[in-house]
């Protein structure tokens, strides 16, 4: 179930997939090629019953800002 999702410079997908009860995994897809640029395992503070916690959308977020940034889509 996808607990948060977003869209980056509109062309990369950004979302996190519940795992567990605390637990999450962040995907950042590059639309154009359609690759992957980032897998990772991520918190979901408070079980995120009712919708992600602020401060968690920000780390993701950053995350996913930072695996654009580094390039790994080229």
């Amino acid at each position: 179930m996808k607990v948060w999702e977003g869209v980056i410079d509109e062309i990369y997908d950004c979302a996190v997939e519940r795992s567990g009860s605390y637990e999450g995994i962040l995907t950042v897809t590059h639309r154009p090629t359609g690759k992957t640029i980032l897998t990772k395992g991520v918190t979901l503070s408070y079980n995120a019953i009712f919708g992600p916690d602020v401060s968690d959308v920000n780390a993701w977020a950053e995350m996913s800002i930072d695996a654009i940034d580094a390039g790994k889509h080229d």
